[in-house]
């Protein structure tokens, strides 16, 4: 061994013993970084544990060595609920927004306001348990009889657990006292103008069944009555016989009822029925030639469905929109009656009648001015003009007034939770 080997293994043996010795002394120091908070935690705590067991009252008084900062830091921190009476408050229940019941919170009841899922469970039980609350007046006074402009609602609107609106509805939920599923076609048979919906399982969504289609068995149902429509208010002998049919049909197939939103139902009926009457807005305008003869029935059916009409089942020229082919509007003839293609042949027609109805219709001020749009480019096409139901010139000043009480009425049946071509809107005013 020469004395290179040697001095390699020497400086070898002395790198090791530094390495040693400095991970001695790191782990010495760390050993006493955590042995010093274990000491001074006893006299931390003896300051902090009168804080902590003090309720809102205490948590100011007895710090006699605690800052000014420090107080109002706590006084911050501490739970409080106060709600104005006069103004609508909402709690989340898994995403829905409900209305409270009106003993709302207060700083008088520091007890329940301290934990949001009480005073939430205790808000859901009142509005499920008390009629007054689901049962309240919808809209206020109505300000205008043909502009539609309508005073705020006196409640706000209270969306529904159901898949549809409580307010504007009485409805039965049906189900086996065994549980097992059951036919619904009786049922269909009674429904009347009521909306159907069902469901498959008992954890499952309602899902709305359609009338005309054969369908199977429902684990539960729901009829939904709406309480006005374009033909008035539901009275209270209507209310009575619709009830007694389901009551009677549930008889006779070993079903059990629960009837829901009858409390008051017949003064909400005609509070209903006004307010829809006032926002009901329908342009109507009439297409007349301007030489007073009559076009030919299969020279309007070629024109008309040359530009973006369709003749339906019913008898009416229906508007598809060309973006989305939905129907904006429809047309008949100056009778109001319906064509038929044996009509379109043989007959001649003096004048039609363009209809839009603006409470079906999502955006219904750009669905408006497509329908005026369109009005002007036939009286163009056809050598006509156009006229309302007076006999009247229809130009660019009547246009304008339409369009205003369109939007007046589309915005009062939104702030009345109605929104225009929502189901609920459609419900009544189909």
């Amino acid at each position: 061994m020469n004395s290179l080997q040697i001095g390699l293994i020497g400086i070898g043996v002395f790198v090791i013993a530094v390495l040693a010795l400095w991970s001695w002394w790191q782990q010495r120091q760390s050993s006493a970084d955590r042995a010093r908070p274990s000491a001074a935690k006893p006299a931390n705590d003896a300051h902090r544990e009168p804080s902590i067991r003090s309720d809102r009252a205490e948590l100011i008084e007895p710090v006699v060595n605690v800052s000014a900062a420090t107080v109002d830091e706590l006084s911050r921190v501490t739970p409080t609920a106060q709600l104005a009476t006069s103004e609508p408050a909402f709690e989340s229940t898994e995403g829905k927004t409900w209305f409270p019941p009106s003993s709302r919170l207060t700083t008088d009841e520091p007890a329940a306001a301290a934990d949001p899922q009480d005073a939430q469970h205790e808000a859901t039980s009142a509005l499920r348990t008390e009629p007054s609350a689901r049962n309240a007046p919808m809209v206020g006074s109505v300000a205008s009889p043909v502009g539609a402009v309508l005073a705020p609602p006196s409640v706000a609107p209270v969306p529904s657990i159901m898949p549809f609106d409580e307010r504007l509805h009485v409805y039965a939920v049906l189900t086996r006292d065994d549980g097992q599923p059951f036919d619904v076609m009786p049922f269909l048979r009674i429904a009347g103008r009521a909306s159907v919906w069902g469901r498959l399982f008992r954890q499952s969504p309602w899902e709305g069944i359609d009338l005309s289609q054969p369908t199977g068995a429902v684990i539960s149902l729901c009829l939904a009555l709406p309480i006005a429509s374009r033909g008035g208010p539901v009275t209270a002998s209507e209310f009575d016989a619709w009830r007694t049919a389901v009551a009677v049909e549930c008889a006779n197939q070993n079903v059990s009822a629960q009837f829901e939103g009858f409390t008051a139902a017949a003064a909400r009926a005609e509070e209903l029925d006004s307010f829809l009457a006032a926002v009901d807005c329908i342009p109507i305008t009439y297409l007349v030639r301007k030489d007073g003869e009559a076009w030919s029935g299969t020279r309007l059916r070629g024109t008309l469905e040359a530009n973006g009409f369709r003749l339906q089942s019913d008898g009416r020229f229906a508007y598809h929109e060309v973006e989305t082919e939905q129907v904006i509007f429809y047309a008949v003839d100056g009778y109001e009656r319906a064509f038929t293609p044996e009509r379109l042949r043989t007959e001649s027609v003096a004048a039609f009648r363009l209809v839009m109805e603006a409470a079906l219709l999502t955006q219904p001020l750009h669905r408006f001015d497509a329908y005026r749009q369109t009005l002007r480019a036939l009286a163009k096409l056809m050598d006509a003009e156009l006229r309302d139901s007076s006999g009247a010139a229809v130009g660019e000043p009547e246009f304008a007034a339409l369009r205003a009480q369109v939007q007046s009425a589309s915005e009062a049946l939104t702030a009345a939770g109605i929104a225009p071509g929502s189901p609920s809107a459609i419900a009544l005013l189909a």
